[in-house]
């Protein structure tokens, strides 16, 4: 009798810790479909976002081709500008010896 009473109470133990781990797997079961669920969630708004996405790097692009496009010219001009300022000073020279 004393077997057998031992035997139900060990078979109730290892019940009672399997309940525990089967509400532990479900637990970490329902945490794995809530991070699912925020993953999908986060797909269909980064679907949602790639076109304005594309768009905005296409514009990033022409505005990258257009800055070095604009700091071609401002070198150019630059250079001009030191060019024009030599010849100046070169009039300046001529003039300074025409008055003197």
């Amino acid at each position: 009798m004393d077997q057998v009473n031992n035997n139900i109470n060990e078979f109730d133990e290892e019940i009672k810790e399997m309940q525990k781990e089967k509400y532990r797997l479900e637990s970490d079961l329902k945490s794995a479909e809530l991070k699912l669920i925020l993953l999908y969630e986060e797909l269909i708004l980064l679907d949602s976002m790639q076109g304005e996405d594309m768009r905005l790097s296409n514009e990033l692009k022409k505005c990258t081709e257009s800055k070095g496009f604009i700091i071609k010219e401002i070198q150019e001009i630059s250079k001009k500008l030191i060019s024009k300022r030599a010849e100046v000073d070169d009039i300046k020279d001529e003039e300074a010896k025409l008055l003197a």
